[in-house]
């Protein structure tokens, strides 16, 4: 069986008041793209994964988490 990677799944760190994650926001809604967002201003927790993932608490960051596969079935020849 052969598998093939689809959609990533991400995350967005965030807070409302940037201007930056404002856009970035709007340029994922308009590709479609889903997304989890984390606000760093309102939980301290998220703003703490980001400087412990990236050094720093510098938003907007978009953060491929993992891929899922699909297993298809492999045909004999």
């Amino acid at each position: 069986m052969a598998t093939i990677p689809t959609s990533p799944t991400f995350i967005l760190y965030h807070h409302r008041a940037c201007p930056f994650c404002v856009s970035t926001r709007s340029a994922l809604s308009h590709l479609a793209v889903s997304v989890e967002e984390r606000d760093i201003i309102r939980n301290p927790a998220y703003r703490a994964e980001l400087i412990q993932g990236g050094g720093k608490a510098q938003v907007p960051c978009l953060r491929t988490v993992s891929y899922t596969h699909l297993t298809l079935p492999t045909t004999p020849y």
